[in-house]
């Protein structure tokens, strides 16, 4: 996790470990990791802090009945943004718009920025205190639905939207420090102007007890843009066992990654295997491709979507 923070952060090379902890102010006096910085910065935080996950579950219909799909995600705060990131981007509706020779335009149904906004935030404002509660991403045919247990302080509810205070300063500040937080309460605008720019209906807030936004789901697409086919059909050699585990490295190879990022994005332990049944179909296909053709095994090898 300290190499991605050095790399989103933008700090020298130069600078130890060491020192970059001294100057965040990550120990207390006795030299114990504070537990902000434990969630931040620790391999598998879950262990010490069970309800420190992100679960995101996608139900069929309107309503909480049918389950289709349950996943949760421990790991570092940020592999868990990551990680939501990723399921979200592989059930969202996807479009391509395609004007003359140039490059095809990806169009969300629910533009990407404003579940990049919620998710932060509902990392960096949780009541990480509130046992048998987590972080919980809901998907229905209507809506998504991103919570966090822990409604408003009361100094904030008095001016929602334009006031922020959270309640853990120093998972806010690393994450502004890697440029995932733009300005302090500028969230929740950022969020009204996106929907409003995709004719969508603004967001809705509760926060009674949990802190819920809301996004309304859009139905339509124009003539000018193409639905994307199925990966079952672009990809008839990949294993619909592996379909979920595809989608999610399809999102998170929009940037070249390593097969060491990538097993650990999805969990996958066994490298060959890995290979055999997801990443060599997706290649086959023309679906991911690597960043060093000539040389498969390259040590440096990365992979990323053809575009």
């Amino acid at each position: 996790m300290i190499k991605d923070f050095r790399t989103e952060a933008k700090l020298s090379p130069s600078t130890p470990d060491k020192q970059i902890f001294e100057n965040l102010e990550l120990f207390t006096e006795n030299g114990t990791a504070k537990n902000g910085a434990a969630m931040f910065f620790g391999k598998q935080p879950e262990r010490k802090f069970p309800h420190a996950v992100t679960r995101c579950v996608l139900f069929k219909g309107t309503n909480k009945v049918y389950i289709i799909d349950d996943k949760t995600f421990g790991g570092s705060l940020y592999q868990q943004y990551l990680q939501a990131m990723s399921w979200l981007e592989s059930k969202l509706q996807v479009a391509y718009k395609i004007e003359g020779a140039g490059p095809r335009e990806e169009i969300w149904e629910i533009p990407l920025t404003v579940f990049k906004e919620a998710i932060i935030n509902a990392l960096s404002h949780r009541d990480y205190y509130e046992q048998g509660a987590s972080i919980m991403i809901e998907m229905f045919d209507d809506r998504v639905e991103i919570s966090n247990p822990g409604g408003l302080l009361p100094v904030v509810a008095k001016d929602f939207g334009h006031k922020s205070m959270t309640r853990n300063p120093l998972i806010f500040g690393l994450f502004t420090r890697m440029h995932l937080v733009e300005r302090v309460a500028s969230g929740i605008p950022r969020m009204q102007e996106a929907m409003r720019e995709a004719n969508l209906p603004e967001p809705e807030f509760h926060t009674e007890g949990m802190f819920t936004a809301v996004f309304k789901r859009g139905i339509s697409i124009k003539n000018e843009i193409i639905n994307v086919p199925s990966l079952s059909q672009e990809c008839p050699k990949l294993d619909m066992r592996y379909t979920s585990i595809a989608e999610q490295i399809i999102s998170y190879c929009s940037e070249p990654h390593s097969i060491q990022e990538i097993m650990k994005l999805v969990g996958q332990t066994n490298r060959s295997r890995f290979k055999k049944n997801i990443i060599n179909p997706l290649l086959e296909v023309g679906i991911l491709s690597m960043t060093i053709p000539n040389k498969p095994n390259s040590p440096l090898q990365q992979y990323i979507i053809k575009k």
